[in-house]
């Protein structure tokens, strides 16, 4: 799940910011607070990871949002040649023992078919 979105020098948002995410999240601000930049700047990673080849580092254009050139969304009045989009991830892995997996199996129902156990 999807916890925090860090964002830094990306179009109205100058000075770095974390938004922490819930499972319902409302982004709620000012006009030109950064509230579009952070979604733009998701569809962009999104964008970026599901469509570009490994060589392009951002696909600012595509299917998903079109965002111009590299100096459309660097927050104007600062130079530089970087942007910066972070997140945080929480993963939950669910490990089972091989006792806890024998365990399981045997207590599956079977199916027959014509008289064969499957």
């Amino acid at each position: 799940m999807l916890k925090a979105w860090r964002l830094s020098n990306f179009k109205s948002v100058r000075e770095p910011i974390e938004v922490a995410l819930a499972p319902l999240t409302f982004i709620a601000g000012a006009n030109s607070s950064g509230k579009s930049s952070i979604l733009q700047s998701m569809m962009m990673l999104a964008q970026t990871v599901r469509y570009s080849p490994p060589s392009v580092p951002l696909a600012l254009n595509g299917p998903i949002v079109q965002l111009g050139t590299f100096d459309d969304v660097r927050h104007h009045g600062v130079g530089g040649e970087e942007i910066g989009v972070g997140f945080d991830v929480l993963l939950r892995l669910h490990v089972r023992s091989r006792a806890a997996e024998r365990s399981a199996r045997s207590r599956a129902p079977r199916s027959t078919l014509g008289g064969v156990h499957a």
